[in-house]
């Protein structure tokens, strides 16, 4: 080897330990940043790390129940994360392996563990259930039932002694509010003998007749890519014999406690919930979750909070965002607590027991939701009952109200708002078959400011029932909808100080103590409503036919403010999310 090649190496050595000198020098001494493959524990690996470190996690499956017990402090937190072009997955499953053929289509293999879904090359494997369906939201295939205080029979059918012991009736009957589930104590001949009585709370409203159906047992396991867990064995009816299936065996496979000022980032969740009770200041960026919960005996909004994501107890100032939530028989969000966020979510496919579940859910104060999509549940996309000064902003919502009835895209019940503002949002396709608005707040609601939201497609546009409390409803527009405007109570019951004003529809604007410049036409004035282009055509009654209301039309562009949620001659504004800056794998 010549001088100037041993020359070159050994300088090309100096600047590289020059370079790795100075990388590590310029960084604080107490910061570290730690690389972990899906082999290792990422629970023992984050009980190590100190306010400013990081983790970063290596692409693969960890089938590991993460528990983060670290902590940063304000602008120096804890950072988690995959590692820049990796896809890293936390999965609440176990593989399932050496399948048995029973007889043709059916197959069973061992698994200790119970299993609560079953997925086949990551798509869902729906539970055994009579009768069949066609889609999770699909009642067509329902059949005919009548429910007792603790009892069930199905019209015109019999049943072998015992047949359907151990199994989950489901049933959408007497006010038809929500879908109740009790599980098959004894069967005799027609009549199901149930483990305890409908909806304990209330019971009348939810008995007596309507549909249901069978689920989650052996003797409804009949057709293609259905399957059932009984003891220690999974059985699955499939068109080929399988090889490899994952079963869901863990319910919360991302979970913390009373933690602070943590990010989490870029990170999948399959088949397992994230739950974070008591935290403050954790945020969650780029998330995606899939098949996050499992069909559960939920009572009513019970399975609003056993959600995809929680944020519960006295969690605080926490968010997620740039997030996915997809395919949930319950909630996809729950926020509980004090000033906690959903920003820019997609949030979709929940609620596929018809119960009182959501999209995303809250109780506290100060939550804000803003522009999300949130589409395809089985009642509500929105429920925010028993929240204080929630902020619910520029979301496009969407086709709610498959299962149920009774129901808004947005709902609240007996809460007291204290200023809580619904605006900027666009809401369609309520498909309940009664009692289904855009935006309802229920008996004994207290203070809400609801403005500038397009409304479409529901039985009524906006419906406050009595007794009602100081509600102002602004600059709203709502269309193709059988009310505008809807209100009742029960006897006795009243509305209080209820503003409507400039609000622009194709039915009358009438439910109000104080009704002003209030326009329904019939030759409808927006330029293209099929296309979602809300602008007012020029020269059309809706311009200046407004009123000014401080805080609400301050910037307007004519004589007088417009009737309606677009000012004419201003900026359009468009809800829903980022498409650039939400989580793609």
């Amino acid at each position: 080897m010549n001088i100037a090649v041993v020359v070159f190496f050994w300088l090309r050595s100096l600047i590289f330990c020059v370079f790795l000198f100075f990388v590590f020098s310029c960084q604080p001494s107490s910061h570290k940043t730690l690389i972990l493959a899906p082999q290792q524990s990422i629970t023992a690996a984050v009980s190590t790390l100190l306010p400013g470190d990081t983790l970063l996690l290596h692409g693969g499956i960890y089938r590991e129940c993460v528990k983060l017990s670290c902590t940063g402090e304000k602008d120096v937190p804890i950072v988690i994360q995959a590692y820049p072009g990796e896809k890293v997955e936390l999965n609440g499953t176990r593989e399932i392996r050496n399948w048995t053929k029973i007889k043709s289509n059916c197959y069973k293999a061992f698994c200790p563990q119970e299993v609560h879904q079953l997925f086949l090359k990551k798509k869902m494997l729906l539970p055994a259930r009579w009768p069949n369906i066609d889609s999770m939201f699909d009642k067509k295939g329902w059949v005919e039932i009548f429910t007792g205080k603790d009892s069930a029979v199905f019209k015109g059918r019999i049943w072998p002694k015992n047949y359907w012991n151990g199994a989950s009736c489901y049933a959408l009957t007497g006010e038809k509010w929500v879908v109740n589930m009790q599980s098959v104590q004894s069967c005799n001949d027609s009549v199901l003998k149930m483990n305890s009585k409908w909806f304990n709370h209330r019971s009348a409203y939810y008995t007596g007749s309507g549909k249901g159906y069978m689920m989650k047992h052996l003797n409804a396991l009949d057709t293609i890519n259905e399957w059932h867990w009984q003891n220690d064995t999974v059985y699955v009816m499939l068109a080929e014999a399988p090889e490899l299936l994952e079963g869901q065996v863990n319910e919360v496979v991302l979970s913390a406690d009373s933690i602070s000022n943590v990010l989490v980032k870029n990170i999948c969740v399959f088949a397992g919930r994230a739950e974070f009770n008591n935290c403050n200041a954790v945020i969650l960026d780029h998330i995606n979750i899939s098949f996050g919960t499992f069909p559960k005996p939920y009572l009513y909004s019970n399975g609003a909070s056993a959600a995809a994501m929680r944020f519960a107890g006295t969690s605080a100032h926490c968010q997620i965002k740039n997030s996915t939530i997809n395919g949930n028989w319950s909630s996809g969000i729950f926020m509980e607590g004090d000033a906690n966020e959903a920003y820019n979510c997609v949030v979709s496919n929940c609620n596929w027991l018809g119960n009182g579940s959501s999209a995303i859910a809250t109780e506290g104060k100060n939550h804000v939701i803003m522009n999300c999509d949130l589409f395809n549940s089985g009642k509500f996309l929105v429920e925010h009952g028993y929240t204080a000064h929630i902020k619910i902003l520029y979301n496009h919502m969407y086709n709610g109200g498959y299962l149920a009835n009774d129901l808004g895209l947005t709902y609240a019940y007996r809460t007291r708002g204290e200023g809580s503002e619904i605006a900027y949002n666009w809401m369609h396709g309520n498909w309940a078959e009664n009692a289904g608005a855009g935006i309802y707040i229920d008996i004994d609601g207290h203070d809400f400011l609801i403005h500038h939201n397009v409304v479409w497609d529901c039985l009524s546009g906006i419906q406050t029932i009595m007794n009602a409390y100081g509600h102002q409803i602004y600059n709203n527009t709502v269309w193709n909808c059988a009310k505008a405007i809807n209100y009742w109570g029960p006897y006795g019951s009243n509305m209080y100080n209820q503003k409507a004003y400039n609000n622009l529809s194709d039915k009358p604007f009438n439910a109000g103590n104080d009704l002003r410049n209030n326009l329904c036409v019939s030759d409808w004035p927006t330029l293209d409503n099929e296309n979602r282009n809300f602008t007012l055509r020029k020269g059309c009654a809706a311009i200046d036919f407004g009123g000014y209301v401080e805080g609400i039309t301050n910037h307007y562009c004519g004589a007088q403010p417009d009737a309606g949620a677009y000012e004419f001659g201003m900026p359009a504004w468009v809800p829903g999310y980022d498409s650039t800056c939400v989580y793609a794998d």
